[in-house]
This record gives structure tokens, sequence and C-alpha cells, in this order.
């Protein structure tokens, strides 16, 4: 009898040990979509704003910084930059953040990369969110 509830307490222990692990790989998986979800909305909000821009006033040619600064017809100045662990836009005025609190922005980077005929210019962004690292190169035709 001792010997059927001890084992009977091992399945009951493995049982709840592997339903902790599937909650807990649940839960990381959760975080990584939504950090990847974040991410690619942030990298296609400045995707949008290279699109059709005119001129790039920061970073300038060949350098980099953390912080875009375009001008787009029909819309203006369009800003975008790292202030504090959030990536902002401001547009007209308007500053508003582009991830929402689930997320921490670590590090972004503009690098402007001068046109090499027939390569055209292009703007590469890299930044870390939650610790993962994304990147974006638009060329501007």
């Amino acid at each position: 009898m001792l010997v059927y509830m001890a084992l009977l307490g091992l399945l009951m222990g493995g049982a709840i040990l592997a339903a902790y692990q599937l909650l807990e790989d649940a839960t990381a998986t959760r975080i990584r979509v939504n950090t990847d979800e974040e991410a690619n909305f942030m990298l296609r909000k400045v995707d949008w704003a290279l699109s059709g821009a005119t001129s790039i006033s920061s970073p300038s040619a060949g350098s980099s910084g953390d912080t875009l600064t375009v001008a787009k017809p029909g819309i203006g100045s369009i800003t975008i930059a790292l202030d504090g662990t959030d990536m902002e836009i401001t547009r007209g005025g308007d500053t508003l953040p582009l991830n929402s609190a689930n997320v921490t922005v670590d590090s972004l980077i503009f690098t402007q990369i001068a046109a090499v005929p027939p390569v055209p210019a292009a703007v590469q962004v890299s930044t870390t969110i939650n610790g993962r690292s994304y990147g974006l190169t638009k060329y501007l035709r």
C-alpha cells in the first residue's frame, strides 16, 4: 500500500511540474510574440515616415543618431526619437509614443547611408526592444 502511495505521489508531482512548465513556456511565448508585434509596428512607422520623404534633416548623411527627422509632402516635419524607454513620433507639434507600456525600447540608432550609384541612399534603423534586436534598411528612391 505504501508503495502505491509513493508511486501516486511521484505521478502527481510529475504532472504538476509538467503543467507548471507548460504555463511558463506559454507566458514566455506570449511575451516574445507581443515584443515582436510591437517591434514590427514601430519599424513600419519608421518605414511610413521614410516613404516619400523629400529630405532627411537628422541624422546627416554618413552619420548616426537616436533621432530621425524627415520632411514629407503634405504632412510636414516628422521626428522619431527615443525618449527614455519609449520610441516617440512627433508630427505637427503632437508627440505620441509608438510603443505600449508592455515593452521597453533599450536602444534606437538611425544611420543615414549616402548614395553610391547605382545604389540609392538609405536609412538603417537598429533597435533593441525588451533585450531583442530588430532592424530595418529603407532605400530612398
